[in-house]
């Protein structure tokens, strides 16, 4: 349920935050995105969000997320 909560939350959020490339892999182009969210327990953290548009295909795939220290660009 924690994890569906917080997919849910980025995904309504991706569009206020700037995305920026981290280059190609082999498989795809990277994409790291910080954002600022508010969680269930009320309290802000910063989010790194980690995508791939995978080589042959047009939309982003989340492959990671996870709380960080890092700033929101």
């Amino acid at each position: 349920m924690c994890c569906d909560n917080l997919r849910t939350n980025i995904l309504q959020n991706i569009g206020n935050f700037i995305a920026i490339s981290k280059g190609h892999n082999g498989f795809g182009e990277l994409f790291e995105c910080v954002m600022e969210l508010v969680g269930a327990n009320g309290k802000c953290a910063n989010v790194l969000t980690a995508w791939i548009v995978e080589d042959g295909m047009d939309h982003p795939r989340m492959i990671n997320a996870y709380v960080t220290k890092k700033k929101v660009r």
